[in-house]
């Protein structure tokens, strides 16, 4: 059973080439390659940088290893 989260958001990115279905929401952060390639912590620091940089979440929604506060 999934649990509802009224503040989840989810997004589905091209990003560097690779797809990703990035979901979100408070204290919880979750970027899953689409294809079954492996993935480097790394790739996703990357990726949550640039959704942040683009403006698709806030400082304060960030992973807290992402945020600048």
């Amino acid at each position: 059973m999934i649990n509802e989260h009224p503040d989840a958001k989810a997004l589905w990115i091209v990003f560097k080439g690779r797809e990703y279905v990035v979901m979100w929401y408070p204290n919880n952060y979750f970027a899953y390659p689409v294809d079954n390639g492996q993935i480097q912590e790394k790739e996703i620091r990357n990726l949550f940088r640039y959704l942040g940089k683009e403006g698709f979440m806030n400082d304060n929604e960030k992973p807290p290893q992402l945020q600048t506060h």
